[in-house]
C-alpha cells in the first residue's frame, strides 16, 4: 500500500510523462525498480532513450527541485539505467540521455523546468557505457 507522499509523487510523474508526451516523447516505462536504484519513467525521444528523473516542490523556499538531483542520486540512477539496459538488449544501442523535469508550484498552476541532458552528455551511448 502506498503512503500519502507516495501517492501525490506517482500523481506528479503522471502528470510529467503526459506533459513529456505532448513534447514528443513516447512512454516505454514508468516506475522501474530494481535493487541499485529507480527511474522514474523511461522514454524514447524519436531514436534517443530518455530516463527521467521528476522532482515536485511546492514552492521554492527549501531549495529548488533541480537542486534535488545530488551527485548520489545521480549515481543511483546511472546504475539503475545500466541494469535496465541489461534486461531490455534491443535498447543497448541507442543512443542515450539523462532528463530532470522538475515541477514547482501549486496542483493548479504548476511550472514545468524540462532539462534534457541534465545529468549525461547527450553523445553518450548505451553500447559504450
Amino acid at each position: 500500500m502506498l503512503s500519502p507522499r507516495q501517492r501525490q509523487g506517482q500523481s506528479w510523474e503522471s502528470y510529467a510523462r503526459c506533459w513529456l508526451e505532448r513534447q514528443g516523447l513516447r512512454l516505454i516505462q514508468s516506475n522501474f525498480r530494481c535493487t541499485v536504484g529507480e527511474i522514474d519513467l523511461i522514454m524514447r525521444e524519436k531514436e534517443v532513450l530518455v530516463f527521467v528523473e521528476v522532482r515536485y516542490r511546492a514552492g521554492r523556499t527549501h531549495g529548488g527541485a533541480l537542486e534535488s538531483v545530488t551527485a548520489a542520486k545521480q549515481q543511483r540512477l546511472s546504475r539503475a539505467a545500466r541494469h535496465f539496459l541489461r534486461l531490455r538488449p534491443e535498447l543497448r544501442n541507442m543512443p542515450l540521455r539523462f532528463d530532470v523535469v522538475a515541477i514547482v508550484g501549486p496542483a493548479q498552476q504548476p511550472e514545468v523546468d524540462w532539462r534534457p541532458h541534465a545529468i549525461l552528455p547527450s553523445d553518450s551511448g548505451a553500447a559504450g557505457w
